[in-house]
């Protein structure tokens, strides 16, 4: 058996991992979250969404592309890459064997996040991310896949492996919009102790069941945990509130890029979280390119 095997160190169970994005059907009727108010599907004119003000990146542009690079890592369902509000060519990215090629996204979970990061700005269409443009600063934007269509991947070994390849292309900040309830790991707490004192900061949903139960990879002491908040800075109604969460930033009601061309679609969760916190960090990190993890945590 395995537990005989000399190569084996130890044996945990890979979980399942979820994408979190809130599911909204159940209060859309009667819904006190507020967000961006009155958003287009299909926008003609560029909307700069409230998330991108609350945290002031809407006055605050990266470094130029002549500084040091500084690249930043999405671990998701994949992107839209070809979305209208993409500068494609400043998007790279790496397949999943199990999940699939990560500029394939059917779900739309990782083409928002990515928007809510990286829409370009100043072009007169959509929406704006964090960023605001790829084009012209040091901050490279790195899709890794680790959930692909008809449930391929989405195990906690498929999120560790994309993780890694974010590692091996020099990621300085790790999105990860994606957590499970019950499913610490040992060995994996190890391995987010250890990217952190490599130089790495990883930032992740919280989660969304309203409680004060712990996520993974959230509440891992080496990741940054984020919580939601709405449009007025309240706290989401289905947002975690515990003693592992760091930062909260806007979750509800977000605008961003879907996975149809030219369209834009509303997401509320902490997975909208997190991509506000991870995209200041890499934008401090554009400027102080010698700080250390911690420094910028």
């Amino acid at each position: 058996s395995l537990s005989m095997n000399p190569n084996v160190e130890s044996i945990e169970e890979d979980y399942d991992m979820d994408l979190l994005e809130e599911n909204t059907d159940k209060d859309l009727l009667d819904r006190v979250d507020v967000g961006d108010p009155k958003p287009a599907l299909r926008s003609l004119d560029e909307m700069v969404p409230y998330g991108v003000k609350s945290v002031h990146a809407d006055v605050v542009s990266p470094a130029p592309r002549t500084a040091h690079p500084v690249t930043l890592c999405v671990v998701d369902s994949g992107i839209f890459r070809d979305h209208n509000d993409f500068p494609a060519e400043f998007i790279s990215g790496d397949d999943s064997v199990r999940a699939g090629q990560w500029d394939n996204d059917v779900n739309g979970h990782g083409t928002h996040v990515a928007g809510i990061l990286a829409a370009q700005g100043n072009n007169g269409v959509g929406t704006r991310g964090i960023i605001g443009n790829l084009t012209t600063s040091n901050i490279n934007l790195h899709i890794t896949r680790s959930h692909g269509a008809n449930g391929a991947g989405g195990l906690m070994s498929d999120v560790l492996a994309a993780v890694i390849q974010c590692r091996q292309k020099g990621a300085k900040v790790i999105n990860l919009s994606v957590g499970c309830n019950n499913c610490y790991s040992s060995v994996t707490d190890a391995l987010f102790s250890e990217l952190y004192e490599e130089g790495i900061l990883v930032v992740a949903a919280a989660g969304n069941d309203g409680s004060t139960n712990k996520k993974y990879p959230a509440s891992y002491k080496g990741v940054v945990s984020v919580g939601s908040v709405t449009y007025f800075d309240s706290l989401s109604s289905a947002t975690q509130t515990n003693d592992q969460i760091e930062f909260t930033a806007p979750g509800s009601g977000v605008y961003s890029t879907s996975i149809y061309q030219n369209r834009y679609t509303t997401k509320h969760g902490t997975s909208m979280a997190s991509p506000h916190v991870s995209g200041v960090a890499a934008l401090v990190w554009s400027h102080y390119p010698n700080c250390s993890a911690k420094q910028i945590r």
